[in-house]
């Protein structure tokens, strides 16, 4: 589907990326890798387009993987109609199983972060060792609670606009 736009207009495009990538659990910063091709038909404010009728931009794309024991991004809409982005971490007592495990209800943590701090970050904060000298990886998340990280909107914390994000 061809989408027109204005000279200085901006649009969303819907993109479905159907990535065959690595099968095992695994942590890695950049362990899928693809480009997206975006073809312009009026190059003319494309930098180093040398045609006005057309160009091609190349726009790389680096996934990371997370082990199903950690968190993970997901986007969703906000109230005020803008993309919002938050973490989960899922409960240990559903880690291993499949998506279902058994339609379980479990109770959610919301865990909401102040200025500069990342929804993977803030989420990536509930972790423990068994003890504190204990050379191995950390364990992340509660045994029977879910931990929902949404990112904060505007400049005031969790008044207004991010509070009704949080509630939502």
């Amino acid at each position: 589907e061809e989408i027109t736009l204005a000279p200085g207009a901006a649009a969303q495009l819907p993109v479905l990326v159907d990535v065959q990538g690595p099968t095992g659990d695994r942590d890695a910063s950049a362990c899928v890798r693809f480009a997206i091709t975006i073809v312009v038909a009026s190059a003319a404010h494309v930098p180093g387009a040398k045609s006005a009728d057309r160009a091609t931009v190349e726009v790389p794309v680096q996934l990371r993987c997370r082990k199903s024991t950690q968190s993970a991004l997901f986007s969703f809409l906000d109230p005020d109609g803008s993309v919002g982005v938050a973490a989960v971490l899922r409960p240990r007592s559903l880690q291993g199983k499949g998506s279902a495990a058994d339609d379980v209800a479990l109770p959610i943590v919301v865990s909401m972060s102040g200025v500069g701090v990342e929804p993977q970050g803030q989420a990536d904060a509930y972790k423990s060792k068994p003890t504190p000298t204990d050379p191995g990886d950390y364990t992340f998340g509660f045994e029977h609670l879910w931990v929902l990280a949404p990112q904060r909107g505007g400049p005031h914390n969790w008044e207004d606009v991010g509070m009704r994000t949080a509630i939502r």
